[in-house]
């Protein structure tokens, strides 16, 4: 059988409109935020895109120099679905990545939900129209990817339907993947887990009765890994051969008390195996 190489890139988070959001905070607004592991900085308020602008066209200036094979983008590529500024200046930005890379999109909880945090059928709506399918799957080399809109998992008060439609696909997909002899990577925007398979529910990760669920249906199928984003900052976890990668953002980097820096993600995939290297930028 013929060996597959080849290299993609993952972005997460350019998410255009943070920096406005975040910026002109109190520092009792900046303490409540330091609860939930969001640590910024205190700033004037910031009206315009710019930084996320810059750091957007550093990331794809590194990707048309690197020429992977395809990019994918873990979700919250704006900050509010509703915004038309936000989604048309992104949609500008994004075009600039080179015609013959195909660039995949995962949805994000603000792009997927008006409140950040429960999708309705409108919702979904409007971000097929502008992003296109919110679930689906692609196969390169001997690996299917399948892409799923994680924010169904976090919740799932109205729609547990959606979330049980969403559960069969990705079932179907993982049996595809054991038929064809192939390995499974995820792509989602919550990370499946943050730091080990029986966390408790959180405000990161993939909600524990639907995570055990998803690794059920496809660790014995050949699930190597799962890149995410949704945290702004660099994380890693194992279980057995499962690897967990959540990727630092493109955009604003608010990890614990503000290591880190944004970048980008090379993923190389030597046929069943992977490794991979964070770019900063």
């Amino acid at each position: 059988m013929t060996t597959s190489k080849f290299f993609f890139i993952q972005m997460a988070d350019p998410q255009f409109g943070l920096f406005s959001h975040l910026s002109g905070k109190n520092e009792l607004d900046i303490k409540n935020l330091q609860k939930r592991d969001i640590f910024i900085k205190k700033t004037p308020k910031i009206y315009d895109l710019n930084n996320e602008i810059q750091l957007l066209r550093s990331s794809i200036k590194i990707t048309n120099s690197l020429n992977p094979k395809f990019v994918v983008i873990c979700g919250d590529m704006i900050n509010n679905l509703d915004n038309e500024d936000q989604i048309s200046t992104f949609s500008k930005e994004i075009s600039k990545i080179n015609n013959h890379i195909k660039v995949y999109y995962v949805p994000g909880n603000h792009d997927i939900a008006y409140d950040y945090k429960q999708p309705t059928l409108e919702s979904i709506k409007e971000y097929k129209n502008i992003f296109g399918k919110d679930y689906y799957s692609f196969v390169k080399g001997r690996i299917r990817f399948i892409i799923i809109n994680s924010t169904i998992f976090k919740s799932v008060n109205t729609l547990r339907s959606y979330a049980l439609e969403q559960l069969s696909f990705i079932e179907k997909e993982s049996n595809l993947a054991k038929k064809y002899n192939q390995k499974i990577i995820i792509f989602s925007h919550h990370p499946l887990f943050i730091n080990n398979i029986n966390e408790e529910d959180n405000e990161w990760s993939i909600n524990k009765d639907f995570r055990k669920k998803i690794l059920e249906s496809t660790m014995s199928n050949g699930l190597l890994a799962n890149f995410a984003g949704h945290m702004h900052r660099n994380n890693i976890a194992f279980f057995k051969d499962l690897e967990i990668i959540t990727t630092g953002p493109v955009g604003l980097y608010h990890g614990p008390y503000g290591k880190g820096v944004s970048g980008i993600r090379k993923v190389d995939i030597n046929d069943t195996t992977i490794s991979h290297s964070y770019i900063e930028i």
